[in-house]
């Protein structure tokens, strides 16, 4: 009788061992996952925060440019009223 139960013990046991190795592999490759899906959070977060800034920039430039153009309509239209003036008094 006990050489009988050996291999019935046996086979829990290498049950036992392979249910282990499975759940070890399934935790290991759970977190391999979490950790990539981390990784690419982070990848995500850091393109988000570079578009950002790069739409910052371009937009503070854009703000630059229509201060230029509304001083050059300023400047143009004096022009104009100095020329106007000019006109008048030949005439």
């Amino acid at each position: 009788k006990q050489l009988k139960r050996l291999p019935e013990d046996f086979r829990q046991e290498s049950h036992i061992l392979t249910e282990g190795h499975i759940e070890h592999y399934k935790s290991k490759l759970h977190a391999k996952r979490f950790i990539n899906e981390r990784e690419e959070l982070k990848k995500r977060i850091d393109f988000v925060a570079r578009n950002k800034k790069e739409q910052i920039k371009r937009l503070n430039n854009l703000q630059k440019q229509q201060r230029i153009i509304h001083i050059l309509h300023i400047i143009l239209s004096r022009i104009e009223v100095v020329f106007t003036r000019d006109r008048q008094v030949q005439v």
